[in-house]
């Protein structure tokens, strides 16, 4: 396996994405890089950890392929400000490009914390956790339960049109259509907010957006996306729990190579 990837050649590498991955349940994480310009088999270098050390540690892999860092002009990847940091260090000429699914995710789990702190003082209709959870195809249970949150006033109607509103930005044809709709989302959904302490969450989720901003808006010039790596992690996972876990690392990165790098292509090659 090591000797096929090997032979590897990445000297046209343009662009890569990267998420982590774990050999067991909540710990053992491995790093997966993933050429973005590759329909299939896109999986190119699996390294155990996260954070700094693993980009540093792909950067050398891939001069060791003959790709460069110089070449490298766009980087996917989540809403970690420790990636950002690592990715602009090693790939000085990469624009980074954060993808819209990790802003939603962000305001999804924000709208479920704010349910569960209401629900504790207050009992909440029935369906209500994927009354506001899900963005379309309700069924007529969670509509009832949406619109009995809406006529009680309760705190998570509040989170929940203020997540609801990240469509209106999502829709922006333009560069400049988006940052102007993202800088009036945020003074409108901060408008929007008590002093409640149960929002909490939705306001720190508001906070964290300002940072990474022009890296979220880069999406509007881009072509790639998060959802193959997200497609990848969905089968490194099922192989994980059909052995239940994995104790040796490298035996999981073994894995992944198997399902995602170019082993076919290499074979036929040699």
């Amino acid at each position: 396996m090591g000797k096929t990837l090997g032979s590897l050649d990445l000297s046209e590498f343009e662009a890569f994405g990267f998420d982590e991955t774990a050999s067991k349940r909540g710990q053992n994480d491995v790093t997966v890089f993933v050429d973005m310009k590759r329909r299939t088999q896109a999986g190119v270098c699996a390294t155990p950890g996260k954070g700094k050390q693993c980009v540093k540690d792909f950067k050398a892999w891939l001069q060791a392929h003959g790709g460069s860092a110089e070449t490298v002009l766009e980087v996917v990847c989540d809403m970690s400000p420790a990636c950002w940091a690592a990715v602009e260090e090693e790939f000085e000429h990469a624009n980074v490009t954060v993808d819209w699914f990790h802003v939603v995710h962000l305001f999804t789990k924000a709208v479920d914390d704010v349910r569960k702190l209401e629900h504790q003082p207050n009992t909440l209709p029935k369906a209500t956790r994927w009354a506001v959870l899900k963005g379309k195809g309700l069924t007529d249970k969670q509509k009832r339960a949406l619109q009995e949150l809406e006529d009680g006033d309760f705190l998570p109607t509040i989170a929940w049109r203020i997540k609801e509103t990240l469509r209106w930005v999502r829709q922006a044809q333009t560069l400049r259509a988006a940052r102007w709709r993202m800088t009036h989302f945020l003074r409108h959904a901060r408008s929007m907010l008590t002093n409640a302490p149960e929002l909490d969450a939705i306001k720190k989720a508001l906070n964290t957006l300002p940072a990474p901003i022009h890296r979220i808006l880069q999406r509007c010039s881009s072509t790639y996306s998060t959802a193959r790596m997200d497609g990848l992690n969905s089968l490194f996972q099922a192989v994980r729990s059909r052995a239940r876990g994995y104790r040796n690392t490298q035996t999981f990165i073994t894995m992944i190579s198997m399902i995602a790098a170019p082993l076919r292509f290499l074979f036929n090659s040699t």
